[in-house]
Parts: C-alpha cells; structure tokens; sequence
C-alpha cells in the first residue's frame, strides 16, 4: 500500500511539475493531459526554432469579468514573444479563437478553415469538440479536439516558411480528419436517405388502403 501510495505521489508529483512549467500550453484549467503537454511542448519547441512562430493554447474554465475570449487572447498576448499564435479555448462560455499577432500571419494558416464545424471545409477542433461520446471523459475530448488544432496550425506554419516538422503527426492528423469527414458525409446521406423514404415510400393510411 505504501508503495502504491508512493508512486501515486511521484506521477502526480512529475505530472502537475511538467505541467506547472509548460511553455506552449500557456495555460490549462482543463486539460491536465501528460500526452497532450508533451505533444505541445514537443511540437512548440521546434516549431519556434524553424520558424520563430510561438503556437499556444490557452484553456480556461470560464473568462472572468464578462471579457470577450478575443480580450483574454490580447492580454495573454502582451505577454508572449511575437510572432506568435494563440490557439484559445473556454469551457463555460463555449467559445473558441485563433489569434495572431502580427496580424499578417493570417495569411499563413486558414483561421476559417481550421475553425470550421465541418471537417469537410477542414476544421478540426470543432468536430471533436462537439462530438458526443458517452464512454469518453469530457476532458479528453477536449484535449483531442485542442491536439488536433493545434497539430494542424503548427504544421499550416511550417509549410508557409517552406520547413518540416520532426514532430508532426502528420498522417495520423490527416486520418482522424478523414473519419470524420466519412462520418459527416455519412450523417447527410442517411437523412436524405431517410426525407426520401418518407417522402416517396410512405405507408398508406389505413383508410387509404384497397381490400
């Protein structure tokens, strides 16, 4: 028991430490995912030495003092080296965002695109983070959904300075985005599948049928 109870304390020890000195996951009030800490870290370093570009992700219960999500990213943003994009997120108030600064690194990742409720149209984050799962803990949803956008801006940089990430996942990315295309062409053919049966092979009435 002594010993359990030991190595509980060391994980947690290790964990909330490496958490406590993320650099690229600027701030984590959901999260608390050894993996995802990791994969940002990893992903982050090697991104600001290949491009100079900061990626970040803030992830915030709720935003106090009735601010904006767009407020909060501008004042974490004066803090933070430039260039730099924060990739925000808060539970409470369903909002999400992507910011830049300076501005015309917009022009290097497709915002939109990547915050699209359609993967279809290329998003990413939105997808998973509104899929409903009942065996999955919200939090982990959470943590695939920001995984997966933020894998996605990095790489979206990088191709814009003509550079390749080691860390990428690249092809794994590009799989869990086309599942879920599948699934979201799926969704729209069963219900025009299904406007069609009712519409054009509904059972007669009782009172409409020949004996």
């Amino acid at each position: 028991m002594k010993i359990a109870r030991g190595l509980a304390a060391l994980f947690l020890t290790t964990f909330f430490t490496s958490t406590l000195f993320a650099e690229y996951l600027y701030k984590d009030e959901l999260l608390f995912n050894e993996n995802l800490t990791v994969m940002v870290e990893d992903m982050g370093a090697e991104l600001r030495e290949k491009t100079g570009i900061g990626l970040y992700i803030v992830a915030v219960r709720e935003i106090d003092n009735n601010r904006s999500i767009v407020e909060l990213e501008r004042e974490v943003m004066e803090q933070l080296e430039k260039p730099a994009v924060i990739i925000a997120f808060s539970e409470f108030d369903k909002q999400i965002d992507i910011y830049a600064r300076p501005i015309s690194l917009y022009k290097d990742f497709d915002k939109d695109g990547t915050l699209s409720p359609f993967p279809a149209f290329g998003g990413t984050i939105l997808p998973i983070l509104t899929a409903k799962s009942k065996d999955t803990p919200v939090a982990e949803k959470y943590a695939a959904a920001l995984g997966n956008g933020y894998a996605d801006v990095a790489e979206q940089l990088a191709a814009s300075r003509d550079v390749k990430l080691d860390t990428a996942i690249g092809s794994t990315n590009r799989n869990i985005v086309n599942l879920l295309r599948i699934a979201f062409y799926g969704t729209i053919l069963f219900a025009v599948g299904m406007y069609i049966r009712q519409r054009f092979f509904k059972k007669k009435k009782p009172d409409e049928q020949t004996t």
